[in-house]
């Protein structure tokens, strides 16, 4: 049974180490400034205080918070004491369907929600995606949809680009 979900979730894992390797990469190697103010995983971090119970003090319900959890792709931190703060969560998907971008949306509440000034972008890689608006989804900062993973990247390093090199056009 589980064989007809492998190919979607290889996907899905594809993706995200596509933007994690590549921020990594593109970003963090080749500027050490960077380096030294982000970091970058698979949402292990936030998964852990959740799991821990750290964040029991929100008003957010448990099961929310793990279906939140789930949605989660990449985290890029911005590293402070006494804890790294979450700076942009990439919550990603294998279809650029109405109801994945309405899930993220939900996500994406809850950890804006949770870490103000969070930023959420939505990925997802669709050969045939349905037409999002981004004015219906208030919570999700950007939106990308890639027909593979390389167009999928793509978008999500322009936009890296624009967020942490604004000076340059």
């Amino acid at each position: 049974m589980s064989s007809k979900k492998k190919p979607k979730e290889s996907l899905r894992n594809d993706l995200e180490k596509e933007i994690m390797y590549g921020f990594k990469e593109e970003f963090l190697q080749q500027d050490v400034k960077l380096a030294g103010l982000y970091k970058v995983d698979r949402g292990k971090l936030i998964t852990s205080w959740i799991e821990s119970g750290f964040l029991d003090t929100s008003d957010i319900k448990r099961p929310l918070l793990k279906r939140a959890l789930s949605r989660i792709g990449v985290v890029i931190y911005r590293r402070s004491s006494p804890r790294d703060k979450p700076y942009i969560i990439f919550l990603v998907d294998t279809v650029a369907k109405r109801a994945a971008a309405d899930s993220a949306n939900e996500a994406a509440k809850i950890f804006k929600h949770l870490f103000p000034g969070t930023r959420a972008v939505f990925v997802a890689i669709d050969k045939e995606p349905d037409k999002l608006k981004p004015s219906r989804f208030k919570f999700l900062d950007e939106i990308f949809i890639g027909k593979d993973l390389e167009e999928a990247w793509d978008k999500v390093y322009d936009y890296l680009k624009r967020v942490f090199y604004p000076e340059e056009k």
